[in-house]
């Protein structure tokens, strides 16, 4: 072989090797698409488009929901956003379209937010790993992870996909201390779904000045629908909204929720209620604490990583109401760490924590083969979660070990 046909087939291997992380999410994208229109009575997104109708004719977008727990379980400002879709649908006489739009658009958006952070991330790795190649080697990797658990939540048309996506690129933001826009994606991510509120939370704790620009747009989404609709009739959706949150919040721990409470409930094991709340905020407490210690030990990368990673997973393991396809956030995480295994050599950690990628993914189908027949088989995605916390919670206490031996080796008058 002679050495233009040598560079002409490394290059050529490069290229296939760039592009195979759009091959696997527009492949994703397809499957997803596909699934829906087979399918369209699984979908979920019916719920928004529906609070999008009742918004534009001034009707309640709680009537059930405020009492039930069930259905529209997002802030108005939600079904404000899902208009354009609404739209669609109505213009073009076929109701799936506006949903297809919603599909492409949540899952564009997660694909380019993810990419965009991972090269955030990952710069920093490289680095300290000593490995001097294109992170082409690892983008693959994460783009299978994340559309592995998002698949899912693809095919019903969750927003977790979006509001995943405002996730990171409010921490890419952060990362690059645009904190103005930074603040006004957290507060679009909680506009779109409640559930994003941790994210903005702690990053009003860690970061003083992202507070003034929170505040501010937190106002400011609160008073726009004022503009849109009548102030007596967005009053009452107010109202109506804190009923239906104070209902949803209150679920009881059934099988049906994919959490670890409801794991433990699964295996006969049950929490009084009375204690759930004290937990969850212990919890959320010793996430702040690690999340502080990050931003104050580690590189501003590693800082993000960490952001989202116990965001991810306190959200997992602490919302009552996860689902399987919730887990579709913390895709981009799992697709990290068997990245950075990668870069390390650590193949058996990666193929390990591969495993459970796959578990979480068919958590369902593969769990209710072991569960009995009068059983729930959600508990195997939270079983994977808590697992995969261990693993995190080894790595960050090594990287902060590390770090703490780097600075003690420098010299005092470098310090």
């Amino acid at each position: 072989m002679t050495k233009q046909t040598s560079s002409i087939s490394r290059l050529g291997k490069t290229r296939l090797i760039h592009g195979l992380p759009i091959f696997i999410y527009a492949t994703a994208l397809a499957l997803g698409m596909i699934a829906f229109v087979n399918n369209p009575e699984r979908s979920v997104s019916f719920h928004y488009e529906r609070a999008a109708e009742r918004w534009v004719g001034g009707e309640s977008l709680y009537e059930h929901s405020k009492d039930s727990g069930h259905g529209f379980l997002y802030l108005p400002q939600a079904a404000i956003l899902h208009t354009p879709y609404a739209f669609a649908s109505a213009i073009s006489g076929w109701p799936l379209f506006g949903d297809l739009l919603w599909r492409l658009f949540s899952w564009s958006m997660l694909a380019w937010a993810t990419m965009r952070l991972s090269s955030v991330i990952f710069s920093d790795w490289r680095d300290s790993c000593g490995v001097s190649a294109s992170t082409n080697r690892i983008d693959w990797r994460i783009a299978l992870a994340t559309s592995m658990l998002g698949l899912s939540c693809l095919r019903i048309g969750q927003s977790t996909l979006l509001m995943t996506a405002i996730m990171l690129l409010c921490l890419d933001c952060w990362y690059r201390e645009r904190y103005p826009l930074c603040a006004a994606l957290a507060v679009l991510a909680i506009c779109v779904k409640p559930l994003a509120i941790v994210l903005p939370m702690l990053l009003f704790v860690v970061t003083p000045k992202t507070r003034k620009p929170l505040l501010f747009g937190g106002i400011l989404a609160l008073a726009a629908p004022f503009v849109l609709q009548s102030p007596t009739y967005v009053w009452q959706q107010y109202v109506d909204c804190v009923a239906m949150l104070r209902t949803a919040s209150n679920a009881e721990v059934i099988a049906y929720w994919a959490q670890p409470f409801s794991m433990l409930s699964q295996f006969g094991i049950d929490i009084p209620s009375q204690f759930l709340h004290p937990i969850r905020a212990a919890a959320a407490l010793v996430v702040l604490v690690i999340v502080m210690a990050a931003t104050r030990n580690l590189s501003r990368s590693r800082q993000v990583l960490w952001l989202f990673a116990w965001t991810g997973i306190y959200l997992m393991l602490f919302n009552p109401r996860t689902e399987n396809s919730t887990y579709a956030l913390i895709g981009p995480l799992y697709g990290w760490y068997i990245a950075k295994a990668e870069l390390e050599s650590r193949r058996i950690a990666g193929w390990f924590a591969f495993g459970l990628l796959i578990l979480t993914m068919g958590s369902h189908e593969i769990g209710k083969h072991f569960t009995p027949a009068d059983g729930s088989a959600n508990w195997l995605a939270p079983l994977c979660c808590c697992v995969l916390t261990a693993m995190l919670a080894i790595e960050f206490l090594s990287e902060m070990k590390q770090t703490q031996q780097d600075a003690d080796d420098l010299p005092s008058c470098s310090r």
